[in-house]
Parts: C-alpha cells; sequence; structure tokens
C-alpha cells in the first residue's frame, strides 16, 4: 500500500497518508487508478519510502521523526526509542507462549480427540481390573501406552519451545514461527 507526504502551502507537511487521503484532500484531481510511486510536484504530493525502526517494537516504543525529502520522495526517520516498561514485554511473552500451549493442544486434539483420550482412560481403568490379561488386552494397554507417550511428548515439546522463546529476546521470541521448531518432530 502506497503512502504519501503532502507539503502544504504554509511550508508543513502531512504524512503519513493514504491514496486514499490524498484523493480525498484533492478531490477535483483525477489521479491514477494504481498510485505506487506516484510524485506530483506541482501539488506538493511525494511518496513516502518506509524504513525500519531501529529497534524491535516489541522491546521499544519507537518515535517516527518528520520524514526527510530526498529528492521526489520523502524518507520515514525516526527519533531515540524508549524503552517499553517490563510488563508490556511480558505480556507480549505471556500471549506467544499461550499460542505454544494451543498448538500443542491442537496438534494432540488433531491425533486424539477429547472423546478418545476419555475412552483410553476409561478402558485402562477397565484393564487394570483384569487379572489376567489376554494378548489382545495387553497389545491394547501398550497402544494406548504408546499414545499416551506420545501426548507427553508433545507437552515436552511445548515446555521446551516455551524455554527456547524466553532465551531468545522478546524481538526474536515474537517474530518466531513456532510450528517450525524442531522439537516437535517426534
Amino acid at each position: 500500500m502506497s503512502t504519501f507526504v503532502v507539503e502544504k502551502e504554509d511550508g508543513n507537511i502531512e504524512y503519513p497518508l493514504a491514496a486514499i487521503s490524498v484523493r480525498r484532500m484533492f478531490s477535483n484531481v483525477l489521479f491514477p487508478k494504481v498510485m505506487t510511486g506516484y510524485v506530483n510536484s506541482e501539488m506538493g504530493i511525494y511518496p513516502l519510502v518506509k524504513t525500519d525502526p531501529p529497534e524491535s517494537q516489541y522491546s521499544h516504543l519507537n518515535v517516527q521523526a518528520d520524514p526527510l525529502k530526498q529528492g521526489d520522495h520523502y524518507v520515514q526517520q525516526w527519533g531515540a526509542a524508549v524503552p517499553r516498561p517490563q510488563e508490556e514485554i511480558d505480556a507480549y511473552y505471556n500471549r506467544k507462549i499461550s499460542r505454544v500451549k494451543a498448538y500443542a493442544g491442537e496438534l494432540i486434539l488433531a491425533r486424539y480427540p477429547d472423546w478418545k483420550q476419555r475412552n483410553m482412560t476409561m478402558r485402562v481403568l477397565t484393564l487394570q481390573n483384569i487379572s489376567p490379561l489376554t494378548d489382545d488386552e495387553q497389545a491394547e494397554l501398550a497402544s494406548i501406552s504408546v499414545a499416551w507417550d506420545w501426548i507427553e511428548a508433545v507437552r515436552t515439546a511445548s515446555d521446551q519451545v516455551e524455554a527456547d522463546l524466553l532465551a531468545m529476546g522478546i524481538a526474536a521470541a515474537m517474530e518466531y514461527d513456532i510450528s517450525t521448531s524442531a522439537h516437535w518432530t517426534q
């Protein structure tokens, strides 16, 4: 999406403006349908080239300064960033960790829905009261044990991903795609 700077007659500038805002400001002008890179120096309309802030948005409040004109465009500028309060950073971590737990839950439920887990639990309780177990019952118990081991492995992977996120710093943690973690592969 294109963003613009408009130079006002009084020497001030107005920014950042979306194309629709520029069209509204100059409602009597017919603009091209696609305004990417549009420049009209006579009207004081210039594209704004966005730049990355100096610090992560998760660890700092980045302060935008007036853009700098460079030829036929303006370049976004940044002032000194202010560190975010620790409570805000912790809130970001907590949301990301909640996503990890939700992802682990989705993995488990995809393979073993709630009803299947309840049935396995009840079957184990039933089999524990039978003595001696037949070969089929022993095989069934072993199969349920394998399922529970897999569920526990996913929970352990979730714990490991959470620990990794806390160790990598807030900026990297927020950008990290939790579904790509090697911990999930069993």
